[in-house]
């Protein structure tokens, strides 16, 4: 299912795909079942975006730019605004992890590029379009 799919009311349990945009920072609020920490995050894909409401662990448990996926889940309304739950029911996967990204200088072409890895200047970094050419200049080895 979508971010724009989602509505007040769906009847159905709401399984979602999206990207972690933002996440507040988590605050401490009063329940029936004691003391707990809840935290709102923005997540998005390439149809709109939600706010999700992340409870204890759930908070820990996510980053900026990850990808995640949510399983039965529900749509409820918060301060006027569409909110995503996960519920007791409900799932919460990270998919895929953000990646911090280093500045580099590519060793063939020169372009400037980020790469995911920190750098060790004796070894030489390509940028993706030259590692996808394959125009690598090739090093001799003695």
């Amino acid at each position: 299912m979508k971010i724009s799919e989602l509505s007040l009311g769906i009847r159905m349990a709401v399984n979602v795909q999206a990207k972690i945009l933002e996440v507040s920072e988590p605050r401490e609020v009063m329940t029936r079942f004691g003391a707990a920490r809840i935290a709102t995050a923005v997540i998005g894909d390439e149809t709109g975006k939600i706010n999700l409401a992340l409870w204890n662990e759930q908070i820990d448990s996510v980053a900026v730019n990850n990808t995640i996926e949510i399983e039965n889940g529900y749509v409820t309304e918060f301060r006027g605004t569409k909110q995503l739950n996960i519920g007791r029911y409900g799932t919460l996967k990270v998919t895929r992890e953000s990646r911090e990204m280093h500045k580099a200088v590519c060793s063939d072409c020169g372009k400037e590029c980020e790469v995911p890895l920190k750098l060790d200047p004796s070894r030489p970094v390509h940028c993706p379009e030259c590692l996808a050419s394959g125009k690598r200049r090739q090093r001799r080895r003695y």
